[in-house]
This record gives C-alpha cells, structure tokens and sequence, in this order.
C-alpha cells in the first residue's frame, strides 16, 4: 500500500506519490540540474510498461525512484512504511562509528529473535558505510589478529562523500546527510499470525561528525543538521575518557583509560556540542529559545568496559528482555524489554553523572522532558596496549557489544505502537 504523502530521507521535502520523479535508465540520459552533469537525467513519466515502471524518453525501463525536490534516490519501501528519524550527535572521538556498527549489528541480531521483528537494509547502497564497519568488527578474515582501535573503524568525516551528498540549490552546492535506512518490520509468528504493517517503519539514522557542532552560523544554518527537527529518537554519545574530571576520577581508581585521542579543548567540553544540538533542534523545530522537546533524549555513555565498576553491580547491565505472557488466550511467552531495569540503570548513571559531569545533566535536561542515561561498551571487552606500537589494540574475535541496541529499543517502544513490547519485572513469569 503506497503512503498518501511521502516523506524524503535526505531533505525532508514532503509530496503526494505521483509527483515522484523517475531516474533515466538509458546510459546516454545524462544531466540533472539538482546533481550535475554526470546524474542521470530526473523526468516525470509519461510512459510505463504493463507491469508499472517508467520508460524515459529513450525507451529504457526505469527502476529507481527520486525526491521531487533534491532529486536523490528514495528507497521505494519508503513509499510504504512511515519513517522513523533517528539522529546521533557526539564529540570528536566519542565512539560514534564503533557504537553505530555495533548497534546495528545487535539490532539485525536481537530484534528477530526477541520480538518477531525484522531489521534488515532497505536498499544495500544506502548502508554501506556501517555495513563495512560491521565486517571489519564482526566478519573479518583476521578475526584473531588485534588491530588498533583507529584503524578498525574510521571516524566519521564533516564533508566525506561517504556521509553526505551534494545538491545544487540556487546555483550553489549543499550537502544533504546521507541516511542510513533500515526496514523495521513485525514478522508472523504464532502470538503474530497477522502482523500489521501499521507497526512497519523505515528507520532513517543519521551520523553528524561532531565537528558540525563546533563551527561558526554558516555552518549552523546548513541542511547536513536539519534531521534534528524530524527526529523521534535523539541519541548524544558522551564519551567520560574525553572528560577531564571523569577521566581523573578513573585514574584515581587505577583503571586504564585505553584511548589514543588527546584531551584537547573540544573534547573537554561535550556539553557545548549537546546544547548546540538543543538550539539547532529547537531553531530547526520553530521552537522558542527556552522551550523542552517532546522528543526522547538518550545520553548514551560510551566505554563501558572502562567505567562500568563505578557502577553498582544490580545496575551494571546484564539481561535487557525477559519472558511474559502474552496477553492472548492460549497464553504463549513472548520476550519483553525490562523497562524496571532501564530506568534503575539510567538513575544510577545519572548520579554518576551529577558528581563528574554535571553540566551534561543540565543541558540535557534542560532541553528535553525524557531524558534517559544508557552505558554502553561497543567493544564489550577491554582494549589492551600493544607493547611494540603502544597503540590500543583489539581482536575483532573478543568483541562482544554491551546494550548497545537498547537506546534504539527503547525509543521504539515508547514511539511506534505495538512493535516493542516493554514490561516490568514484578508483573512477569521469570
């Protein structure tokens, strides 16, 4: 069933299904005035085959979809499922590509098995880029052989083709992200004999290098920030190793803190970077200078195999689902998120929080009205330091992620009806 209106991942332009534009098949159809020379030439059809698809002007059969206003290609699931925007903001060096790798890796693996819901790649050219991390982290050939962390996976880049792309407006040249789309779809299973598509979504994630957050008004005003305004989910990756007085509470407890970056003056201040991201959601968004979003705000800690002793042991992680019946008469047990778990968690965290960087609970709460603190380890191992090199190092082999999708879970649950169950442990059958 095609959506009324459509929404397009990379600009956010909003149109009815017929005012989509069709990409030229015919090698010789080049030219677009939104792409270039070298695109292929954007047409609305006139003739199609019997089975549906366009034919441009030289008779080729069309295939791919396109924005009637950036004229880059749109998925044509995303002509079915309503979109789920996701946005991940964090320092320089705070972990973003290793938690997006990990995170989606865990999701392609949990969310079948946990909930009768599938999570797989709209369109493979779309994810290539956390598709290549996934292979260096959970596929690769020399699995056994440790590498240094930096090399493993790259981090992300402000201008890199690889995360935007580039859209002639005005006569002038403008990055647009480049959004990573997944499928998020309910399965039949026997407690889902008829799964309804009403659940399905398209999650479209974006990646912003945190560089984007430090730079002057030209920068502030560009489209590569605009996904904030559209997102339900807004997830700020705080790095405490970046952080002077945490990083000096961690060596006065005598934990190693395996990093290569250096403690500059950027990566000190994490909480500027997070109240840039509250103004530019709150300017993108119409809304007052002062106001709270609605919007689910996750400060995803990162590292956890670092810090996680500062944790209580009853909160330090473990088991993030749990048997319960389901609410049907042959009364069959389904997996649920442990919501009582989350929350006791994330107020441990935000104790912590409080006494080594406060100034990122204020902003936070100071923008948002749901705040959650998740900890998180993308490695789920410690990093050891190469004698020879002293670099930090891991084998791929040992990685093993650390709630790392329960972020993502979460704000499903709380979003998008009837797709997450979430329950509480005093009202399951353990």
């Amino acid at each position: 069933m095609i959506l009324a209106r459509v929404t397009c991942p990379h600009c956010w332009h909003v149109f009815q299904a017929h005012e989509t534009l069709w990409v030229a098949a015919h090698p010789s159809l080049r030219g677009d005035p939104r792409l270039g020379d070298d695109a292929h030439t954007r047409f609305l059809p006139s003739r199609f085959t019997p089975g549906g698809g366009a034919l441009d002007e030289l008779g080729a059969e069309c295939t791919n979809l396109a924005c009637p206003a950036c004229h880059l290609v749109i998925p044509r699931l995303c002509f079915e499922h309503a979109p789920w925007f996701v946005s991940i903001v964090g320092a320089p060096g705070s972990g973003k590509s290793y938690y997006l790798a990990s995170a989606v890796q865990m999701l392609r693996r949990h969310m079948p098995d946990w909930f009768q819901v599938s999570f797989t790649d709209t369109q493979a050219d779309f994810n290539q880029l956390v598709v290549g991390y996934e292979e260096q982290l959970f596929v690769n050939y020399n699995a056994h052989k440790p590498a240094a962390l930096n090399q493993l996976v790259q981090k992300t880049q402000v201008q890199s083709p690889e995360h935007h792309s580039s859209v002639i407006v005005a006569g002038q040249s403008t990055l647009r992200p480049r959004p990573m789309l997944f499928s998020v779809r309910p399965q039949q299973s026997s407690d889902r004999p008829q799964p309804s598509d009403q659940s399905s979504r398209v999650m479209c994630l974006y990646d912003n290098a945190g560089e984007s957050f430090l730079s002057d008004e030209v920068a502030a005003a560009s489209p590569v920030t605009q996904h904030l305004a559209k997102a339900k989910l807004l997830l700020f990756l705080f790095d405490p190793t970046l952080h002077a007085k945490f990083h000096n509470l961690l060596s006065s407890q005598n934990i190693p803190i395996a990093s290569d970056m250096p403690l500059d003056a950027a990566a000190r201040r994490q909480h500027l970077i997070l109240t840039e991201m509250a103004n530019r959601t709150r300017r993108h968004s119409g809304m007052a200078a002062g106001a709270k979003t609605d919007k689910i705000l996750v400060v995803v800690v990162t590292k956890k195999d670092l810090w996680g002793p500062l944790l209580m042991r009853d909160h330090a992680g473990g088991p993030v689902v749990m048997d319960m019946k389901a609410a049907t008469a042959l009364g069959r047990q389904s997996r649920v998120l442990r919501l009582d778990k989350i929350e006791a968690h994330s107020q441990r965290l935000r104790q912590i929080l409080l006494d080594s960087a406060r100034e990122i609970v204020d902003a936070a709460e100071g923008f948002a009205s749901t705040v959650l603190y998740i900890g998180v380890s993308s490695l789920g191992v410690q990093p050891r330091q190469d004698p020879a090199s002293k670099k930090w190092v891991v084998a791929p082999q040992d990685i093993k992620p650390d709630w790392v999708e329960v972020p993502i879970l979460y704000g499903l649950n709380k979003t998008v009806p009837n797709l997450i169950t979430a329950g509480r442990a005093q009202s399951a059958k353990l």
